[in-house]
């Protein structure tokens, strides 16, 4: 979450969810999250590949998810809404991350 913020760059923040996963041995296994807007993953996406700046008034899905079992068919992922404004991001979604 805290790489939500103006300046940065969408990648940034898919590179954050990534290192958060890795310290617990978890590969990610889809992009992080992505723009709320009028449509379904709204650009930008928090991808490796997406240079977008982020901008404030940004709001955004954060979503990764990890899944492990045989085969990758078992996971989870939780997704929190993010405000990007001026000083950096407003965690919208008031519930605790885990399972």
């Amino acid at each position: 979450m805290a790489a939500l913020r103006p300046g940065a760059r969408a990648a940034a923040a898919a590179a954050a969810a990534e290192a958060a996963f890795a310290a617990h041995g978890l590969p990610m296994a889809h992009y992080a999250g992505h723009q709320i807007g009028a449509g379904v993953n709204e650009s930008p996406r928090l991808v490796p590949y997406d240079q977008t700046p982020i901008e404030p008034g940004m709001v955004f899905s954060v979503e990764p998810g990890a899944y492990r079992g045989p085969g990758g068919d078992f996971g989870a992922r939780s997704e929190k809404m993010v405000l990007v404004t001026a000083s950096g991001p407003e965690i919208l979604s008031t519930f605790a991350w885990g399972i």
